[in-house]
């Protein structure tokens, strides 16, 4: 047996990030319950991390990490 689920054609895959704004914005809430922003300085924070230990550097950055 093969189960089938039906989704919502994607165009870019940030369809739910401008979803959740727009939920947001319509409740006045000052951040998503979906991604709080200490969730997404978390993340970032480990990115910034991962690039220290691995010596990445974009050409764009103001300084090394």
């Amino acid at each position: 047996m093969v189960a089938r689920y039906q989704s919502p054609p994607q165009i870019t895959g940030y369809e739910y990030q401008v979803y959740a704004s727009m939920e947001a914005l319509r409740n006045g809430w000052m951040e998503s319950p979906y991604m709080p922003h200490a969730e997404t300085i978390r993340i970032m924070q480990l990115m910034n991390d991962l690039r220290k230990e691995w010596v990445v550097h974009y050409p764009f950055d103001d300084q090394p990490l």
